[in-house]
């Protein structure tokens, strides 16, 4: 299952994302690491690995793709309704703002989830510049960035609390 789900994913990310094969297999590494073992931890990620390759190379060679591969969010986005089969279908949409403080810090993130087999999958988000609610001009503005990604998308239905 591992390896299909693998198979998968190095094509679909093939079609959408211009990345070398040594690149594009390092993000699809990272993808399923990231999925099996929940941390977002590279040194942890780099030890589970099927390579033949030392912990360290891997390590460096994960620090080495952050360093010099930069994926913008309508191309993750698009990889990601690729991979679940959304493409074509009407979505039903969900838009949500979660805060946290961190130390001194506020971060404000309002972001657009797709409905997917029951769960919420992120699409796109923004940080705000500010606590407290987001204004109508700030959604609007996030929904308007979902649809330059998606010209052709058809929503079902948009939700939003209050």
């Amino acid at each position: 299952m591992q390896s299909m789900f693998s198979n998968v994913l190095s094509r679909t990310a093939a079609e959408h994302v211009r990345l070398s094969a040594t690149r594009r297999e390092t993000l699809c590494w990272l993808v399923l690491l990231i999925m099996r073992f929940g941390t977002v931890s590279l040194w942890r990620l780099a030890a589970h690995v099927a390579t033949e390759a030392r912990t360290d190379s891997v390590r460096r060679r994960f620090y080495r793709f952050f360093q010099f591969v930069r994926l913008d969010a309508g191309t993750a986005t698009r990889l990601v309704v690729a991979l679940l089969g959304l493409e074509g279908k009407p979505w039903v949409l969900a838009i949500d703002r979660t805060n946290w403080d961190f130390g001194r810090t506020t971060i404000n993130i309002l972001m657009i989830s797709v409905e997917w087999r029951g769960i919420g999958i992120l699409l796109i988000f923004t940080l705000l510049p500010k606590a407290g609610n987001s204004s109508t001009d700030e959604r609007t503005d996030l929904l308007g960035r979902l649809s330059r990604v998606f010209p052709d998308m058809k929503i079902a239905s948009l939700t939003g609390d209050r």
